[in-house]
C-alpha cells in the first residue's frame, strides 16, 4: 500500500515527481505486483484504477487541471491495452459513475464563425485549484503585480483589471477564486461549462479483451458489474448469504469491528424502510 499524501493527491500539472508518483507509475506497479504475487494460483486478480481528479477539475471548471488529468487516464489506458495484449487472460473496462461539468468546446461569438482556441491552454503552468490557494496565502503589498503573474502561470497573459479586481475582492474564497481563474481561461479558449455539478449525460464505456464484444451498445450500469461477476466466475448470491448468516458474525466482526457491522446493517433496513430492532 503506498499513501502519498494526507489527501487528495495533486493534479497531474501539479504534481512533484520526486513527491508523488503519476497514476501510470502507481498502475504499471500495482500490475506487475499482483501479477508476482498470482504467479503460482489460478486465481488471478481484480483491480480498480480510478482518475479521480477529472471530476474534481470538473467541479472547478477548471480546463486546465481537466485537460492533464484525461491525458494521464489516455495514457493509462495505452498501457492497459498493451499489458492486455501480453496477459491475454485479462480484460480492461474503462467508464464513469457520471459526467461533470457539462462542457462544451467552442462556440459562435459575433463572427457568425466557430470558434475555438486551445492555445492557452498550453502554456500553462498549473491548475486553477493551486493557484487558488497560492492567492488566498499571498499577504504581500503589490497584489496586482502577483495576481498578473498568477494568471501568467495559467496561461493567460492578458489578465484584464476586471478580473483582477474580482480575484481581490474575494480573496477569501478559495473554491469562487478556483472557478474564476478558470472561467477566465474558458472566455479566452472557447471552452464552457454548463454546471459545478454532475450531469445526466451519458459516460463513455470502453473495453478490452476476451468476450468485451458482449459489452457493446449503451448499457446499464448493473450490466458492467454482470459482466465483470461473469467474467470472474463469482457466485455473488453464495456469498452474500455468507455474509447474512448469523453464524458467520463472528469472523465479520473480527474482520471490520462490530460498530461498522452494526452501523451497515441499520443502513440497509433504512434503505429498505425496515423498522429497527
Amino acid at each position: 500500500m503506498g499513501l502519498f499524501t494526507a489527501s487528495h493527491m495533486s493534479y497531474e500539472v501539479d504534481r512533484d515527481p520526486a513527491v508523488e508518483p503519476s497514476l501510470l507509475e502507481m498502475t504499471k506497479t500495482a500490475l506487475e505486483t499482483l501479477k508476482q504475487a498470482t504467479r503460482n494460483t489460478k486465481q488471478g486478480f481484480f483491480i480498480m484504477i480510478e482518475a479521480s481528479r477529472i471530476d474534481h477539475a470538473a467541479h472547478a471548471n477548471d480546463p486546465v487541471g481537466h485537460l492533464h488529468e484525461i491525458v494521464m487516464y489516455n495514457e493509462v489506458v495505452d498501457y492497459l491495452r498493451e499489458w492486455v495484449d501480453k496477459n491475454q487472460d485479462t480484460v480492461m473496462i474503462g467508464t464513469a459513475d457520471h459526467e461533470c461539468g457539462g462542457l462544451t468546446l467552442g462556440g459562435i461569438v459575433t463572427t457568425g464563425e466557430y470558434q475555438y482556441n486551445p492555445e492557452p491552454l498550453a502554456a500553462a503552468k498549473h491548475s486553477s485549484s493551486y493557484l487558488a490557494a497560492q492567492w488566498t496565502r499571498y499577504n504581500g503589498s503589490d497584489p496586482d503585480g502577483f495576481l498578473t503573474d498568477l494568471f501568467a502561470q495559467y496561461g493567460i497573459n492578458d489578465a484584464n483589471s476586471t478580473e483582477i479586481a474580482v480575484a481581490k475582492a474575494n480573496k477569501g474564497n478559495t473554491n469562487f477564486i478556483d472557478t474564476h481563474i478558470g472561467q477566465a481561461m474558458g472566455r479566452r479558449t472557447m471552452i464552457k461549462w454548463g454546471t459545478g455539478g454532475h450531469t445526466g449525460v451519458d459516460v463513455n464505456l470502453i473495453g478490452y479483451g476476451p468476450n468485451i464484444e458482449r459489452m457493446a451498445g449503451n448499457r446499464d450500469n448493473t450490466e458492467v458489474g454482470q459482466f465483470i461477476t461473469d467474467q470472474l466466475g463469482l457466485d455473488l448470491p453464495s456469498a452474500t448469504n455468507l455474509l447474512n448468516d448469523k453464524k458467520n458474525e463472528k469472523w465479520l466482526v473480527e474482520k471490520v469491528g462490530r460498530d461498522k457491522v452494526e452501523n451497515g446493517v441499520r443502513n440497509l433496513r433504512k434503505r429498505h424502510g425496515h423498522q429497527h430492532d
